[in-house]
C-alpha cells in the first residue's frame, strides 16, 4: 500500500487532523490517530486508501466559485476612468492599477465569504 507522508496538525483523542499534499494540491482531512505512523515527531505516514477516507477539512468553494464576475472589458473600463491610457501612465501608476483590481474583485470577496458561511450553516 502507497504510503503518504502527513504533517500533524492537532490531536483530538482517536482523531488526528493532518495535512498533505496530493495530486489536488494542499489537503486536510480528519483520520484515526492509530492510522499515523511516527505522530509523536510532527509529521508520519499514512496510507493513501487512510487519506482518501478521510473526512475532509475546510469549506470547499470550488462549486461555488467557478468563474471571475468581471471580464477584461470591465477591468479596462474602470482603468481608463482612473486615468490610465498610454503604457507610460501603467508603469507610473502601479497602485492604481492594484486598486482597481481590488475594486474589481470586491464582488468576488463577497461571494467567498458568503458561501463560506452558507458551507458553516449546512454543516452545523
Amino acid at each position: 500500500m502507497e504510503k503518504v507522508t502527513v504533517k500533524v496538525i492537532k490531536h483530538y483523542g482517536d482523531v488526528i487532523l493532518v495535512e498533505y499534499r496530493s495530486e489536488k494540491g494542499l489537503e486536510r482531512c480528519f483520520i484515526p490517530a492509530d492510522e499515523v505512523a511516527g505522530a509523536s515527531a510532527g509529521s508520519g505516514q499514512v496510507s493513501k486508501l487512510t487519506l482518501e477516507q478521510g473526512i475532509p477539512y475546510g469549506v470547499d468553494l470550488e462549486v461555488t466559485m467557478t468563474a471571475l464576475t468581471f471580464s477584461p472589458e470591465d477591468l479596462m473600463h474602470v482603468l481608463k476612468e482612473r486615468g490610465l491610457w498610454t503604457a507610460e501612465d501603467y508603469r507610473k501608476n502601479p497602485r492604481v492599477i492594484q486598486g482597481a483590481l481590488q475594486w474589481m474583485f470586491r464582488a468576488d470577496v463577497n461571494r467567498i465569504i458568503g458561501a463560506a458561511n452558507n458551507s458553516m450553516k449546512e454543516v452545523n
